[in-house]
């Protein structure tokens, strides 16, 4: 009598960086910034933005923001996984927040 699954394939979970961020984006009179959201390679466990957006949706795989006219800096606070896919290595901060200063990284 032979055993049932005596040999199991290797469990393997992709390679992901777990990250505590700050990040300043410069804000331009009625730019809109895109910011990441969940996805594929990408899971945002919290994400605030401050100070509040006058006008806010989503897509094509991003939040975007516009800030009111007197604004010049926005800050985001985000706890996030980025996931290496591939092989590839999981995407820094500054390519998950592109266009932004990563002031801090708790």
């Amino acid at each position: 009598m032979a055993t049932a699954c005596s040999t199991l394939p290797e469990r393997s979970w992709p390679d992901y960086e777990e990250c505590h961020i700050l990040a300043e984006y410069a804000v331009q009179l009625g730019q809109p910034i895109a910011l990441p959201i969940s996805g594929e390679n990408l899971t945002i466990f919290t994400c605030e933005i401050s100070p509040a957006a006058a006008e806010e949706h989503f897509t094509s795989g991003q939040r975007i923001v516009v800030m009111p006219p007197h604004v010049t800096s926005l800050k985001v606070r985000c706890h996030y996984r980025a996931y290496g896919i591939h092989g590839a290595k999981p995407a820094s901060p500054e390519t998950v927040f592109l266009g932004a200063t990563i002031k801090r990284q708790l």
